[in-house]
């Protein structure tokens, strides 16, 4: 048996550059022939249904004696002149079957397609909301090793600051308009004594 890595070698020239190049020829010239055309656009399905398969079979069957040979020489058969596989297969096999299943085919893409939809929808929503949180958990550490934050740590550890100031409660009642008249002439007074008494000390 030839080793693995040879026979994907062997796979990938034969089954996929050989025909490739072949395609490209034909697509290049001035008038293509429309049976050429069809002889390639079928090898390519059948292609890609056994790039499908295969991943089962490499699983499943693969220990089977010369398994890897057999598919190079499957794909060579499918492409040769001699033999046309692929002209073959197609009209036998594979056209009857599609066209028999079309329409469930194409019911049962349309679901997999709206499902799959759904599915991106709920990953980005998810996605979105863990970096929205990691953003403002990273924010909030920044916050916290700040020097200011530091600091009014290390007083009220002290017993410096005990509760919230009133230079910032008065501050906060203005603000928000929770005071008028002449409570808030003396709150304004009072917290212009508490600055003055702060920038003194």
């Amino acid at each position: 048996m030839m080793g693995g890595f040879v026979s994907r070698i062997l796979l990938l020239v034969f089954g996929y550059a050989y025909p490739a190049y072949e395609c490209y020829k034909i697509v290049e010239l001035n008038k293509p022939e429309i049976e050429q055309l069809m002889f390639w656009c079928q090898y390519s399905i059948l292609v890609a249904l056994m790039t499908v398969m295969e991943r089962f079979g490499d699983l499943t069957i693969s220990w089977l004696p010369f398994y890897s040979e057999a598919k190079v020489l499957f794909f060579i058969y499918l492409w040769y002149p001699r033999t046309k596989g692929a002209t073959y297969i197609y009209g036998t096999f594979f056209k009857p079957y599609i066209s028999q299943h079309e329409n469930e085919i194409d019911r049962n893409f349309l679901e997999l397609r709206a499902h799959a939809s759904d599915v991106v929808v709920v990953y980005v929503q998810k996605v979105t909301a863990i970096g929205q949180n990691t953003f403002f958990d990273v924010l909030k550490y920044v916050a916290s090793q700040s020097p200011s934050q530091k600091s009014k740590q290390q007083r009220s550890q002290r017993g410096e600051g005990g509760g919230e100031p009133v230079r910032c409660v008065a501050r906060r009642y203005i603000h928000v308009g929770r005071l008028s008249g002449s409570a808030l002439v003396a709150t304004a007074c009072l917290l212009h004594c508490l600055e003055g008494k702060s920038d003194a000390i």
